[in-house]
């Protein structure tokens, strides 16, 4: 029986492709890294972060997976086309990818007035804070409830609820969901 240089050639070739087809795929599939962060305190840090350095997926690595945002009560009133019932973390990271765009001017202070830290129970927190987002020249602020969850040491943000809107600068501007709502459009 003769051997063919061409055919033993393209045998190489062929296992070569399918190991790295298979190495592709592993890697693919490996899920990322937990990312969250030590402390809630700097969970809120890089939110902040990720947001000022326009990286949504740095955003995303600190969302628990069963994220979950709920608006003030007069923002659902004013936006009922909105299916808020159904914002958890995708929605989080789309909305986080279209501030995060170049065209937009963003800053967000998660924590802009801590009023109560809350305290630690059962790797669960909750923060009463006033917030302030500002897109593209519009001030976005009001008062919130964030609860943050460890998981494996790591601290995430795992929901974040609107309790009522907060003066800014003397005026009561719109909250957070309404920003929210305007990127559903």
């Amino acid at each position: 029986m003769k051997h063919r240089p061409e055919l033993r050639f393209l045998a190489v070739v062929v296992v070569v492709c399918a190991v790295l087809m298979a190495v592709g795929r592993t890697r693919a599939e490996t899920p990322r890294p937990m990312t969250g962060a030590p402390t809630p305190a700097e969970v809120v840090g890089r939110l902040n972060a990720a947001l000022e350095a326009r990286q949504p997926q740095d955003y995303r690595d600190c969302l628990a997976e069963d994220f979950s945002f709920s608006p003030y009560s007069a923002v659902v009133a004013a936006y009922p086309q909105v299916k808020w019932r159904e914002w958890g973390v995708a929605q989080e990271f789309e909305f986080a990818r279209w501030l995060s765009s170049p065209a937009r001017k963003v800053a967000m202070h998660l924590a802009y007035e801590v009023k109560d830290r809350g305290i630690e129970s059962d790797g669960q927190v909750e923060w009463d804070v006033v917030y302030l987002l500002r897109i593209d020249g519009s001030t976005f602020s009001g008062r919130a409830i964030l609860t943050f969850v460890e998981l494996r040491k790591l601290w995430y943000l795992q929901s974040w609820e609107d309790t009522r809107p907060e003066p800014y600068e003397g005026t009561v501007v719109p909250t957070s969901g309404e920003a929210r709502a305007s990127f559903t459009r």
